[in-house]
């Protein structure tokens, strides 16, 4: 059972990383929105557990936008 609720959580984490980068012209850019949605729900829903659930899966994606980003090779360095 634990293994479908990560599973379903990666797909919702997938989705919330792409509505992001539509918002976004940049891994930044899209890491401001989720960060702005996710404070948004922690400011008025702090104490709701589903949306608790949602503030988490959020920070997951925002982790994950993070990690592709340093993936990247940086533009404009010489070796």
């Amino acid at each position: 059972m634990q293994s479908e609720i990560n599973e379903l959580a990666n797909l919702i984490i997938s989705d919330i990383k792409e509505e992001a980068l539509k918002h976004g012209s940049s891994y930044n850019e899209a890491v401001d929105y989720l960060s702005t949605k996710r404070e948004k729900l922690h400011s008025d829903y702090k104490s709701n557990p589903v949306y608790a659930v949602q503030i988490d899966l959020i920070t997951g994606a925002i982790q994950e936008l993070k990690k592709e980003a340093m993936q990247l090779p940086l533009k404009g360095i010489k070796n």
